[in-house]
C-alpha cells in the first residue's frame, strides 16, 4: 500500500493538475479506491504487476489531466475502463452533477468497478456497463458530451468507437504518450476524419511525455 508520504505527494500533484484543493471526502475516496484495487488485484489481476508499486503515479495521477477539460454537469463515457482509469478517478473528483459511465467488457473488472462504486457511494454520478463500445452505442447514440479513454488502441480506433456516442460538438479525449504526432497523422488519413474537427494535442507539462488528444465532433445543421 502507498505510504502516507506517497499519498501526500500524490494529493499535492493532483491539486496542481486540477487547479483546486482536494476536499477531505475526495482524499478518502481516492485512498479507499486504491486500497480496494490492490486488495482485489491479488486475486483478479486488475492491473499489471509492474505498476502495483507505482499505482499512484501510473494510474491516479495519469488520469487527472482530463478533469480540467470536462465541463461540469455533462455526461461522460469512459470506454475500455478496465479497473477504472480514468473513469473512476474522474467520478471521484468531478462535480456532483457530472455523470460518468464506465464501459467495460471484462466480467471480473465490471464486478470490481460495481463494488468500488457502491463502496465509495458514487451511485449518483457513476454507472458501469458490461459491454463493448460497439454495443453501448446502440443504446446511447448521441448521448454524451465527452468520450474518454486511456486503454483503447489508436486514435483512429477511438474515433471510430466514439463518434456515434457523441453529441454534435462533443469531444473525444484520449490520454496518450509521446507517439501523439504519429497517431494524429494516421487519423487524418483515415475514414473517420470527416466526423471531427482538426485534432488538438494538449501537452501535460506536469507529467513527462503525457499528452491528451482532443477530437471535437463536427456540428451539422439539421
Amino acid at each position: 500500500m502507498p505510504s502516507s508520504k506517497e499519498w501526500s505527494a500524490c494529493f499535492s500533484r493532483l491539486e496542481t493538475i486540477i487547479k483546486r484543493p482536494l476536499i477531505t471526502a475526495e482524499k478518502a475516496n481516492l485512498q479507499g479506491y486504491i486500497e480496494l484495487l490492490l486488495k482485489w488485484n491479488r486475486s483478479y489481476n486488475l492491473i499489471g504487476p509492474s505498476t502495483v508499486a507505482t499505482v499512484l503515479e501510473r494510474h491516479v495521477i495519469d488520469s487527472a489531466p482530463l478533469l480540467p477539460l470536462i465541463s461540469s454537469g455533462k455526461k461522460v463515457a469512459d470506454i475500455g475502463s478496465g479497473a477504472g482509469f480514468p473513469g473512476l478517478i474522474l467520478a471521484i473528483l468531478s462535480q456532483p452533477h457530472t455523470q460518468i459511465n464506465l464501459v467495460e467488457s471484462s466480467g471480473k473488472k465490471v464486478r470490481f468497478l460495481q463494488h468500488a462504486i457502491n463502496h465509495l457511494d458514487l451511485q449518483d454520478r457513476c454507472r458501469v456497463f458490461q459491454e463493448r463500445a460497439e454495443q453501448h452505442v446502440l443504446q446511447f447514440s448521441g448521448n454524451y458530451s465527452y468520450v474518454v479513454s486511456r486503454a483503447v488502441g489508436t486514435l483512429s480506433l477511438l474515433a471510430k468507437l466514439s463518434h456515434g456516442m457523441l453529441q454534435p460538438g462533443g469531444c473525444c479525449l484520449a490520454l496518450k504518450g509521446e507517439r501523439s504526432d504519429a497517431e494524429v497523422a494516421e487519423f487524418l488519413s483515415g475514414s473517420f476524419r470527416s466526423f471531427f474537427e482538426n485534432p488538438e494535442i494538449i501537452d501535460i507539462e506536469l507529467i513527462t511525455g503525457a499528452t491528451v488528444i482532443s477530437l471535437k465532433k463536427v456540428s451539422r445543421e439539421t
